[in-house]
């Protein structure tokens, strides 16, 4: 069903229900207009009557559109390619093109059709729909879709080279290198430029996530303990599907600083939940590591 016959259809249904009170309503505001009495609040609470049927409908209808996103959102978080594209032409017009691209191109990507997708989102690359820095950004996800960590790396590097005052992509960048590379010295030093920014909540919890990573990597496993936890409780809040994947990877570093630390019951218990999407995914580097770690 369209989104408009969506609307008529919750609308018509409502009215259907409460017709009684509908025509009460309209009797009783035709008696005070022929009267010529002065509005009232009984004025308004007869309008309210009439109205309401379509403020539900058009509520339903709101709920209806960003539950279809949500869900789009949620199939490309564990890598149901197919559900992604089925999804796609169903999504509320409110949804950009640029964004819809995007997810179509990610999803021809863990497809396997690699090529398919680059040429979806290569209009968007001079077209001025999104600015460039955020193109390189969102092609990165693209590659990171296809397992091709060379090129998602590559194109942060580009994102993070034209907007190097972005702290969101300059953080990506960071965790990109910590992920790919390992690269401790350079996350680190991207982490203290973006501290020297004011920033929001939300992406300090995401520096602290990093920091965490970084202690880590450093072999501060107590140190990494305590950040991993408190940038995973702060994004646990996150009610959004697009925070599932980044919490199991923090729940697989907090592995790796459990077990550093001697704590195998909790280390496990933190593997067990970062396992499922690790899988989905096919994200098998970190995933083998904890397993190492665990003597799996």
């Amino acid at each position: 069903m369209s989104e408009w016959g969506f609307f008529l259809y919750m609308a018509t249904k409502l009215y259907r229900h409460s017709w009684l009170a509908e025509l009460g309503a309209i009797a009783f505001l035709g008696f005070r207009w022929k009267s010529g009495r002065p509005f009232s609040f009984l004025d308004i609470l007869a309008l309210v009557i009439l109205v309401l049927p379509i403020v539900i409908a058009l509520g339903a209808l709101i709920g209806r559109s960003r539950r279809r996103y949500e869900r789009l959102v949620d199939a490309a978080c564990w890598a149901r390619w197919e559900e992604v594209l089925r999804l796609l032409p169903r999504l509320p017009r409110g949804v950009s093109a640029s964004e819809r691209a995007f997810r179509k191109a990610a999803a021809l990507a863990g497809l396997g059709r690699v090529d398919e997708a680059l040429e979806v989102v290569k209009p968007l690359a001079s077209n001025g729909e999104i600015p460039e820095w955020l193109y390189w950004g969102r092609l990165s996800s693209v590659y990171r879709a296809a397992h091709d960590r060379e090129q998602a790396l590559a194109c942060m590097e580009n994102a993070a080279s034209l907007a190097p005052d972005n702290a969101t992509i300059l953080v990506d960048l960071a965790l990109a290198l910590l992920r790919d590379k390992r690269d401790i010295a350079r996350a680190a030093e991207i982490v203290r430029r973006v501290k020297t920014q004011a920033l929001s909540d939300i992406v300090m919890h995401f520096v602290q996530a990093t920091e965490g990573i970084l202690a880590l990597e450093k072999g501060n496993c107590h140190e990494a303990r305590e950040l991993l936890e408190q940038a995973r409780a702060s994004l646990s809040k996150l009610t959004t599907a697009a925070a599932g994947p980044f919490l199991d990877r923090l729940h697989a570093y907090l592995c790796l600083a459990e077990a550093g630390v001697g704590n195998y019951a909790s280390a496990r218990q933190h593997l067990d939940q970062a396992t499922p999407r690790f899988k989905a995914l096919g994200e098998k580097d970190l995933l083998a590591r904890c397993e190492k770690e665990l003597g799996d």
